[in-house]
This record gives structure tokens, C-alpha cells and sequence, in this order.
């Protein structure tokens, strides 16, 4: 029954952040936008990697479902370190040549395990009935470590970017910090009562990525993202003209 709930109410939050992603494109052109797309993308597919994973009948397919959103893991924190690179206002050059670096490093580190070298992941998981069971071997901790270190990254541009601007770009600085909040809290549940309590709660994941989302979208693209006050301040306008 609660792998039911999970899955209605990952769905759902799916949904919005995948509007989300369709709506920033019309705003495309906002520093930041193009990387913040993406990365709503790359959270709807590790959402729904996740969810199809809860609903696998077998362990070849939660296996291949564990595959496809651990490639969404990676495209999420480059496009993540992407959005900082550019909202900073860091060299384009710098930007390019950092994220393909980066990019190589994550794909070389997806194929062992997606490839006929995947002997090395497979060593750490544990079969239970139709259940898989991480162990925290080496490949565990290097990817951890690696989706840390981007996740850290982006922090810390930003962090820096709110030390030397002001205005608005101090102010979206300031939001997007804001929005690893969730995220943190995120590791904090995931840690200390889905370990413990797993069936006594929704799958997190995707609700977190909604909330996250939509004060990142706060942040970029502020009341223009919906276009809904322009809209209401006509309205109004036009009421008390006729009025």
C-alpha cells in the first residue's frame, strides 16, 4: 500500500517538475536557464527511475531502473555546477573546458558500471528476496564522493558569487543557496528514518526535487517565470480604469 502512495505522489511532483522544465524554456535566454532546464530534466528521470525501481517485479529490472537514474544523477549535479558556472558570471572558456573534464570523469565512472566491467558495482549490492541492498564498498564511496564534490562545487560558486555582487545577482545568489535546503534535509531523512522506517514513509526524492525546483525558479526567473503578475497588475489596472 505505501509503495502505491510513493509512487502517486513521486508522480505527481514529477509532473511539476517536468512543467517546470517546459516552462523555463520560454525564458531560455535568463543566465542560468538553459543548465536549471536540464536539470529538471535530469531530476525527472532519476524520479522516475526510482519509481519504476519501487514497482520492479524483478531484480533485473530494479537493476535496470537503478542504472538509468544513476545516469540522471550525474547530468543533475553537472548541470547543477553548469548553472552555478554561469550565473557566477565565470570565463566561458573556463566553463567549457571544466564541464567537459568533468563530463568525461562521470561517463568513464558510469560505463564500469553499466558495462561488462560492472562486476565491480554488482560486488556491492546484496540481493534480499526481490529487493537490492547496497554495501558501502570502494565504488560506493567514489560515487559518492563524486556527486559530492560537484554538489560542493556549485555551493561554493555561488557562495562566492553572493560575497562579491550586489543587486539582484547577490539576491538570486542568496535564493539559490536557499535552494540546497531541501536537498539537505533530504540526506538528513534519507539517512535517519527511510534507513529505519522505510515502508512507514512516501519516497522522498521526488518531492524534495519539487521543492527545490521551484525556489531555484524563484530565484532565476522571479514573477516573469509564470508571467502571472504582469498579468494581475493588468487586470487590475483595467478594473479600475472601468471603474
Amino acid at each position: 500500500m505505501m509503495n502505491t502512495w510513493s509512487i502517486w505522489f513521486g508522480f505527481a511532483a514529477t509532473l511539476i517538475i517536468g512543467g517546470l522544465a517546459v516552462t523555463a524554456w520560454r525564458h531560455r535566454f535568463a543566465p542560468g536557464a538553459l543548465p536549471f532546464m536540464v536539470f529538471m530534466l535530469a531530476q525527472s528521470q532519476w524520479s522516475i527511475g526510482i519509481l519504476f525501481g519501487i514497482g520492479g517485479a524483478t531484480v533485473a529490472v530494479k537493476l535496470a531502473w537503478m542504472y538509468f537514474y544513476m545516469g540522471a544523477a550525474y547530468i543533475c549535479l553537472l548541470s547543477w555546477v553548469a548553472m552555478a558556472l554561469q550565473m557566477s558570471g565565470a570565463a566561458r572558456e573556463f566553463s567549457r573546458k571544466t564541464l567537459a573534464g568533468t563530463a568525461l570523469g562521470m561517463a568513464v565512472l558510469y560505463l564500469l558500471a553499466v558495462s561488462n566491467w560492472q562486476g565491480w558495482f554488482l560486488a556491492e549490492i546484496r540481493v534480499a528476496g526481490n529487493q537490492l541492498q547496497g554495501r558501502r564498498g570502494p565504488f560506493y564511496w567514489l560515487t559518492l564522493g563524486s556527486l559530492y564534490g560537484l554538489f560542493l562545487w556549485g555551493v561554493i560558486l555561488f557562495i562566492r558569487q553572493y560575497g562579491r555582487s550586489c543587486g539582484l545577482r547577490r539576491r538570486r545568489a542568496g535564493v539559490m543557496l536557499m535552494s540546497i535546503v531541501p536537498m539537505l534535509l533530504l540526506n538528513l531523512v534519507n539517512v535517519y528514518c527511510i534507513q529505519r522506517y522505510h515502508r512507514s514513509l512516501p519516497e522522498p526524492f521526488p518531492i524534495f526535487f519539487a521543492i527545490t525546483d521551484l525556489i531555484m525558479a524563484w530565484g532565476i526567473f522571479r514573477w516573469r517565470f509564470f508571467d502571472i503578475m504582469p498579468g494581475a497588475k493588468r487586470w487590475w489596472r483595467r478594473k479600475w480604469a472601468t471603474a
